[in-house]
């Protein structure tokens, strides 16, 4: 067999609703044959400066090879997933939008912004990673 890749991954979150967050990392984390690691900015250490902030975002944004983003109505952190989406947009990574888990309505702004949408399943998730990704 051969070796497993491994893939750096930003994902787009709020901190004040992170339970999806939570979930896609937990389900990650249990796929099958499938390693990552995970660049974006934890809720337990959270950087309170926006201008270290915005750093920090540029930094782990740039070592991912792709931003999954949940495609969630949250007007409240709307202008943080924009700002996220923009720069991922612009540094080339490729962005795959994922319905959240029983939600009907997504992110029009997400939306837009990917190139692919996917349903909340680990395969979905994985096969979208896998073929979006950018090489090492």
């Amino acid at each position: 067999m051969p070796a497993l890749r491994d893939y750096t991954v930003f994902i787009t979150h709020a901190w004040d609703h992170n339970d999806h967050y939570y979930r896609l990392v937990d389900l990650l984390n249990s796929a099958p044959n499938f390693r990552w690691t995970n660049a974006s900015v934890p809720e337990h250490a959270p950087i309170r400066d926006l201008s270290a902030l915005e750093y920090h975002l540029h930094a782990r944004m740039r070592e991912a090879h792709i931003v999954l983003a949940i495609s969630g109505v949250h007007a409240s952190s709307r202008d943080w997933i924009e700002y996220e989406l923009r720069f991922a947009r612009r540094i080339g990574r490729p962005i795959v939008a994922i319905a959240p888990y029983g939600s009907e309505r997504t992110s029009q702004l997400v939306d837009q912004n990917s190139a692919v949408t996917v349903a909340w399943s680990t395969t979905s998730i994985v096969d979208a990673i896998r073929s979006y990704a950018l090489s090492e």
